[in-house]
Parts: C-alpha cells; structure tokens; sequence
C-alpha cells in the first residue's frame, strides 16, 4: 500500500494497526476487538502528541517516574489543544488512557492509582492490598489485571500457574479493585512454539475463571504481546497488545539495560528493591496456592455482587467494549512474522 505525505510514526502504527487486523481476522474476530496500547517507555514527547492527533487514546509506561511526567505533559497539551481546535483541523480523542504495564513497587502504589485507567501488572496478594488500600482515598474501583508467569522463566515477575485461581478470587473480592483480566509475557525466544505455547497457557486460564464466573462478570481482559510477538498474541485470543518499539522505532539509547522490549519490570536485573519484590513474589506464589484464604495473614472484604456487564463498562475507568475472547487451537495454524 502506497503512502504519501505520512510521517514514520504515521506509516509504522498504520502497519501495526493492519497487522493487528489480520491477526484478529484470522483468529475469528473484527479488529476493533483488539485495543492497541501504545508504550512510550523509549518514545519522544513529540512522538507520543502526534499518535494523540491521530485519534489514538490508549499509552503504556512501566516505570512510575515517567508515567507521572509523561500524564503531566499530555494533560497540558490536551488542554492547550482544545483551545486551538478552530484554527486547526485535528480530533483529539476525548481523553487519554494511561495504563501501568510494568512491575509496580508496593511504595510506588499511590502515586500510581491516580494516574492509570488499567494496572496490568499486579502479581502478588500484598501488592492488591497495597492498591485496595490506596483505593480507599478515591471514588472509584481501580481496574487490574492479574500477571501470571507463563513463561516459566525465573528473570520475569508474575503470579505461579497454580496460584492464579486462588489470588485472582481474592482479588475479585477486594472492594477497592475490580478484577479485569489477566496479564503475561512471553518467552524471550524467536522459538514461535515455545511462544505460542506461553500464550494458549495463559488464555486457557483466562477461559477457565471467566467461564465459571469466579472473577465476576467484568472480568473479561486478555492483555498479551508485544512488539516481537503481538500477531502470535492475538491469535491465541488477546484482546490488549502492547507495542511499542514497532510503533516509535528502535530505541535509541538505554541498549544497555537488561530489561524486556516493552514491559520493563518484568525482568529482575534491577534495583535491589525490585529483586526483593521478585522474592516476595515466590513467596507469595506458595502461600496462595497452599494456604486456605483465612490463613494468608488478611481478611478479605465480603464480595458485593458485580454490577451487570453493561453497568461496568460504563462506570469503569477503561470503559472499552472488550468481546467475549474465542481462543482458537494452535493445530493447523500458519502465520508469518516480520
């Protein structure tokens, strides 16, 4: 497809849009059933205000420093823009989503609550208490996803296979929180099956709390894939993608960090503060799974009945029509990656 007079930005995050399409339509279903974030953990000021005046609407940051100066500058510039529009021809979206999609630090959390519509990356039970905690100063539910580690890998955070059920009731019981979905990575590997192996892992698991109902019904998000592998990602059934160096480019400084493409805090070699939370996280994994709720040192609320799925799409802060998911087999499936 020929374009003309586009910028970069513009032709690469029309490229990630039509691959998401194709991605979507060969998993059976419209490409409006994925929601693209567009992480700006390496992308310029500049960049991120003209993705905003392409009607794009939702960014991921994974560190809680740089969302609180990236949501500062966009505020100002939204506002700015508003007063401009009848000299220029640009249709803001009506307002932007921020999600937090890297390790969250326990002391990071009240800072962080009011700044997102999603946190995806909540991994531990000490973790949603720290957030139900800081929920109790604002006058809405925060909306979360359960990180699992799909993967198997010990450099990546995330809730052990066999305490997700567990956690994510506990969590759903939290009045503070409202339980959305579930969050993985996968493997870092150019293998696609060990790839789409992590992902088929965790979409069953998402099929199987959303089927029961044990989550409540707004629990309906499947946040999978990044730059490298989000085509693989939607065609197990995400319905959230993470992209961000095919969308601003290659970065351009940091090649020195150890750290994962797009959702930074998933790997461990970091501060000490941050391999101290990765511990707590195993710790966390065994007390969930081998421990009865009374005995895993706090007493979850009582669980009010979810609101109907309408009502929660309407009050929630990610107000986005997110389908039902239709996981399809990974037998007899071909795709290229580019």
């Amino acid at each position: 497809m020929q374009m003309t007079n586009s910028s970069p930005l513009k032709q690469r995050y029309q490229d990630v849009q039509g691959r998401i399409a194709d991605a979507a339509q060969r998993s059976g279903r419209r490409p409006s059933d994925v929601h693209l974030v567009a992480v700006t953990k390496y992308a310029q000021p500049e960049q991120i205000r003209e993705l905003i005046e392409m009607g794009h609407a939702d960014f991921g940051e994974s560190r809680v420093q740089n969302l609180a100066k990236r949501v500062a500058s966009i505020d100002e510039f939204m506002a700015r823009h508003r007063t401009l529009t009848s000299s220029r021809r640009v249709t803001l979206p009506e307002r932007v989503r921020w999600h937090m999609i890297g390790h969250l630090q326990r002391n990071k959390v009240k800072k962080a609550v009011g700044l997102v519509a999603l946190v995806h990356s909540v991994d531990t039970l000490r973790l949603a208490e720290e957030i139900q905690e800081a929920a109790l100063n604002t006058d809405h539910p925060v909306d979360v996803l359960l990180q699992i580690n799909a993967s198997f890998e010990d450099t990546k955070f995330g809730c052990a296979i066999a305490a997700v059920g567990p956690l994510a009731e506990l969590i759903h019981s939290m009045s503070g929180l409202r339980m959305r979905g579930l969050m993985c990575m996968g493997p870092r590997t150019d293998d696609e099956v060990s790839i789409r192996a992590c992902f088929e892992r965790c979409a069953d698991l998402f099929e199987d709390l959303r089927k029961t109902g044990r989550c409540g019904e707004a629990f309906n998000v499947l946040s999978m894939g990044m730059s490298s592998d989000y085509e693989i990602a939607i065609e197990c059934g995400a319905n959230i993608v993470r992209v961000g160096s095919a969308i601003f480019g290659p970065r351009q400084e940091h090649l020195d960090q150890v750290d994962e493409d797009e959702d930074d805090g998933t790997t461990k070699d970091q501060s000490s503060a941050v391999r101290k939370d990765h511990a707590n996280v195993q710790k966390n994994n065994d007390v969930v799974s081998n421990q009865p709720a009374d005995e895993m040192g706090t007493d979850p609320p009582p669980s009010s009945p979810s609101p109907p799925l309408a009502d929660v799409r309407e009050s929630s802060q990610i107000d986005l029509p997110f389908p039902e998911v239709k996981v399809i087999p990974s037998q007899g499936q071909e795709q290229g990656q580019s």
